[in-house]
């Protein structure tokens, strides 16, 4: 291999993992089938929506994917991928996503990472049903007057909708929580600690 070409792939890898760095959501879909002008639709649709499809190789995703702890992802990067990258606004986006899978039968969705979890294409539907960033919070600032228990209680019931479909243990809810937003887990951390102040002063 020439340094060139070397260099390039050092270069796409880079890019890669500052992807999957920042994502809060992503789909895998196999392509095969689809025309350019599908594709460059599809790429325009989403894009409308905030997200972004890139098609790389597998052996360059599975190395940002360990990079960046989404070892998730390998089982699904067999054969030409595809891959959507969310950043925020998931449940819109997966919203999105699925009504225009539905429409083009060539894109044959593998499944996706919530956070770093895995999430089955079964259960991809479900990812649209989760809170918007602006109702967790309301939910956790809700908690205010609450004792720390009931902070937790504020946010448990949307994210045991969410434990369900991810293949991922119950106590990794920070990673969860990081795929509504990553303002909410400050948001939730801050309380807590502010929280468990009040209560060793008292």
């Amino acid at each position: 291999m020439n340094a060139g070409a070397n260099s390039k792939k050092v270069a796409i890898v880079d890019e890669l993992t500052e992807k999957m760095s920042r994502m809060q959501f992503a789909v895998v879909a196999d392509y095969r089938g689809m025309s350019m002008e599908d594709l460059a639709d599809w790429r325009a649709k989403m894009f409308e929506q905030g997200a972004e499809i890139i098609v790389a190789k597998n052996t360059l995703l599975r190395i940002a994917a360990r990079n960046t702890g989404s070892d998730a992802m390998e089982p699904l990067l067999k054969g030409p991928t595809s891959v959507m990258f969310v950043y925020d606004n998931v449940a819109v986006v997966a919203k999105a996503f699925n009504a225009y899978a539905r429409d083009h039968d060539k894109i044959k969705v593998r499944g996706g990472l919530l956070g770093r979890s895995m999430v089955k294409t079964e259960d991809l539907a479900e990812v649209e049903k989760m809170p918007k960033k602006e109702a967790v919070i309301a939910q956790i600032l809700g908690g205010l007057v609450l004792p720390l228990s009931g902070v937790v209680n504020a946010i448990n019931a949307p994210v045991a909708n969410l434990v369900g479909i991810i293949d991922a243990p119950a106590r990794d809810v920070v990673g969860i929580l990081s795929a509504v937003s990553n303002d909410v887990v400050g948001v939730l951390q801050a309380r807590i600690m502010q929280l468990q102040a009040a209560e060793a002063e008292g």
